[in-house]
């Protein structure tokens, strides 16, 4: 019984890891061909020794519960065709598992897990009968080589299971017993020493696996039962005040520059209009010829005043917006204020206009009730809502399951201020245009490109859609009175580096580095841009701050057009591949969720292509202990908003 128990667990064991070996020596070779470039990427192949100890361990796993399972068979004495059949019951799912996982930690950083699971219930189709609205985008990647790879994957899973008793006969014992040894160091590399090496050396060589090292079974086990261990987690975080989080520089920046938004004069009684842009990268938008001219272009402008230097706080839009309407750090998790807290007490920038005699709107050429928004924004004190779903004249435009063709939108947003043009309005735009599959209109859908080509003629798409809202207050006469601000909620990545496809976990340039422009009756005879970074909990105070209002004590960011107070910028990523990050003046710090360590000088390496952790160890861990204290403090706040807000001398009248 014994003998044909490990019998049975060998079996599974090779038939789980022939799957997971394959797949990973994919993923190598995606580094190497793809996102890391050749010269960077061959590196991992003298690091695979590293990468394939959890494979191992997930394998074995695997390889026991099917033993487990075999064992009313292997009592019969008999019972062959019912261990097959019972192996390949746990096989065949395992390995389509590991194959979509090997397409997620291309396309959204890390293995299929619960956290990728629960983002993707995000795009639950709000109408009974349509595709989600994340279809659009999963569709595009479902061709001839992904079906190809899972059926691959299954047949490898099922071959070696089906013959491995036969192949095994023909091994000698010397051969068993080295490839027995093989596997027991790969082990104790991959699961034992790596994670006291993942920012140190090995024998000369920095350890950076990208993340390769994770393995499906083992990340989506571990992501359901790693909750119920949240309770023995220890935290060294110091939190002097639960309602404000000290943002002041660690690394000692200094901003001595006058910066000329500081020149701009406050102006009461001003039309307010955000854009916010979706996907847009400043990275994009700053090469020459710009890929955006008109929205580059504002640094030249006569009364507008570019930020270079701005930040997202978070690749995910529902978390960018909580923190440009509320000036908070959003919550440390993949969880938007949407799911967490979305009456929260924060007294957001279109509450405040609201209680000053604006009407407010928002439209947007989205989906509100993707990513739960409506739930958030119900509570903002908006006069009026328009989305892709009650948009009047959606029937006759362009349209896919994300939005519609944003000149629907534009319309109505230069109706709407020729119709309030004797009151004050504020306008919360929200763009849809250059979300992947970066579709704009019929045309764009008819004409397909490569994905970033098509990412590209969007932004010229958008780039076209500020200038008609620009000149369109123009024309109604309503530039000397009205404040139009253009920001992104995020970047978008396109594999510049490991894992930075997309949006959502990796904190990289591409990723939080976004265009913030202001163009305003404020600023006349200003122009130029700003240099000191800021965030978007900074586009709140600074909006009211140029339209002499009082912020509330809520508001935790900046007013840039007064303060240039040097401050600490944080952004985090959602898992899988999730990191978190800071930029400090020159310094960028990032750490990714199993430890790595990334320290850029920004001054001279914009492209983050060289890690200066080493030689900076001190610094790196006061950037990383005020992230460890970010987290505690806005899971906190954000959960018990009201209560410590009660507490605190900013209590509500």
């Amino acid at each position: 019984m014994k003998q044909r128990l490990f019998a049975t667990w060998t079996r599974n064991f090779y038939s789980a890891f022939a799957v997971l070996l394959g797949l990973k020596f994919a993923l190598a070779g995606n580094n190497i061909f793809g996102t890391e470039g050749f010269e960077s990427g061959f590196k991992i192949l003298f690091r695979f020794p590293l990468l394939i100890g959890n494979d191992i361990f997930g394998a074995a796993i695997l390889a026991a519960l099917i033993s487990i399972a075999c064992i009313p068979w292997l009592k019969r004495g008999g019972g062959d065709r019912g261990v097959l059949i019972t192996s390949l019951l746990f096989q065949v799912p395992h390995a389509l598992l590991a194959a979509v996982s090997f397409f997620t930690t291309i396309y959204v950083g890390g293995p299929l897990n619960k956290e990728v699971i629960e983002l993707a219930d995000g795009g639950a189709a709000p109408v009974a009968g349509e595709a989600p609205a994340i279809w659009s985008s999963v569709s595009q990647y479902l061709g001839a080589g992904q079906i190809s790879c899972l059926l691959g994957a299954v047949l490898v899973a099922a071959g070696v299971c089906w013959f491995f008793p036969r192949l095994a006969k023909g091994l000698g014992a010397r051969i068993k017993l080295l490839i027995t040894a093989a596997l027991v160091i790969e082990f104790a590399l991959g699961v034992l020493l790596l994670p006291w090496l993942i920012n140190g050396h090995l024998w000369g060589v920095r350890i950076h696996t990208f993340g390769l090292e994770r393995s499906a079974g083992i990340e989506m086990g571990w992501s359901y039962v790693k909750p119920a261990f949240s309770w023995m987690r220890g935290s060294s975080a110091e939190i002097e005040d639960e309602f404000v989080f000290d943002l002041s520089s660690i690394a000692g920046a200094k901003s001595d520059r006058l910066e000329p938004l500081m020149a701009g004069a406050a102006r009461e009684k001003t039309n307010v209009i955000v854009i916010s842009l979706e996907s847009v990268a400043s990275t994009y938008i700053r090469e020459d010829p710009s890929r955006m001219p008109f929205l580059a272009g504002t640094a030249d402008r006569d009364g507008a005043i570019s930020m270079g230097n701005h930040y997202t706080v978070w690749p995910q839009t529902m978390k960018a917006f909580f923190s440009l309407f509320c000036s908070e750090l959003p919550y440390p998790t993949y969880r938007s204020i949407a799911l967490v807290n979305p009456t929260i007490r924060c007294e957001s920038l279109s509450e405040v206009l609201h209680k000053n005699g604006y009407y407010t709107a928002l439209i947007t050429s989205a989906d509100l009730a993707y990513d739960r928004k409506r739930r958030f924004f119900q509570h903002r004190d908006f006069d009026m809502f328009m989305d892709m779903r009650d948009m009047p004249g959606r029937e006759n435009v362009w349209g896919d399951s994300w939005g519609l063709d944003e000149r629907l939108a534009v319309k109505h947003i230069l109706d709407l201020a020729s119709e309030k043009r004797d009151e004050r309005f504020f306008v919360f735009y929200e763009m849809v245009t250059a979300h992947h599959p970066y579709y704009a209109c019929a045309q764009h859908e008819d004409n397909p490109l490569d994905e970033f080509s098509s990412y590209v003629r969007a932004l010229g798409y958008i780039d076209d859609r500020i200038r008609d809202i620009v000149e369109g207050i123009d024309r109604l006469g309503l530039s000397k009175e009205t404040l139009v601000a253009i920001v992104s909620d995020h970047g978008e990545g396109f594999g510049q580096h490991p894992g930075s496809k997309g949006h959502g976990a990796k904190v990289y340039q591409e990723n939080v580095h976004v265009p913030f422009a202001l163009i305003g009756p404020q600023l006349a005879g200003l122009r130029g841009e700003a240099t000191f970074p800021t965030s978007h909990i900074d586009i709140a105070p600074t909006i009211l701050g140029l339209l002499g209002l009082d912020i509330p004590c809520t508001m935790k960011g900046r007013d840039l057009s007064s303060s240039r107070k040097p401050a600490v910028v944080l952004f985090g990523g959602r898992p899988p591949g999730a990191q978190k990050g800071l930029v400090d003046g020159k310094w960028k710090y990032i750490v990714e969720d199993n430890g790595m360590e990334l320290l850029f000088d920004l001054s001279v390496d914009p492209s983050e292509k060289k890690n200066l952790i080493g030689e900076n160890k001190d610094l790196a861990g006061k950037f990383e202990k005020m992230l460890d204290d970010w987290s505690v403090f806005s899971e906190n706040l954000i959960e018990n908003y009201s209560e410590i807000r009660k507490r605190n001398s900013c209590a509500p009248r």
